[in-house]
């Protein structure tokens, strides 16, 4: 296991494989994993070299989730619902080497992703169809392994 997702009902888990590239659907009972109920391949359709994936980001819905896949440099998109099952959306190219790391901002309305190799950060529009569409170039960004969102509420 490389990543892991928790569903906002607790009923179930996601978990990507880093050396299979395949996305598991865990049952849970309050959050905690009881069995695999379905796995996904992460890889785009035709992909026969080698990948791993890198992090694994639920939209704040609920409803989408993203694969980041290191060595295919490319962002698996799946639709999810409340009964466990997934519907591959898509896949999308990371714009760079090397997807280390994919988030959500907070609002639901934007993808970064973190290409380590290629030391780049891209910025996608989420659409109201879940597909990916570049919000610019990428930038320079040196080793972007991991994405934070910090939120100042004006405290202090």
């Amino acid at each position: 296991p490389r990543h892991i997702e928790f569903h906002p009902t607790g009923r179930y888990v996601y978990v990507v494989g880093e050396w299979d590239s395949t996305l598991y659907i865990l049952a849970a009972e309050d959050s905690l994993p009881t069995k695999i109920v379905n796995r996904y391949p992460t890889v785009p359709p035709g992909f026969d070299g080698k990948n791993k994936t890198s992090e694994l980001c639920l939209h704040p819905d609920g409803r989408t989730l993203f694969v980041g896949n290191r060595d295919s440099d490319s962002i698996a998109v799946f639709a999810v619902d409340d009964s466990g099952q997934a519907e591959a959306l898509g896949h999308y190219s990371s714009l760079g080497r090397g997807p280390a790391s994919v988030k959500v901002d907070p609002a639901g309305r934007h993808l970064l992703v973190g290409n380590v190799y290629s030391g780049s950060l891209a910025v996608f529009a989420i659409g109201d169809d879940r597909r990916l569409r570049p919000a610019g170039e990428p930038i320079e960004a040196r080793a972007p392994r991991y994405l934070l969102f910090h939120s100042d509420h004006g405290e202090g």
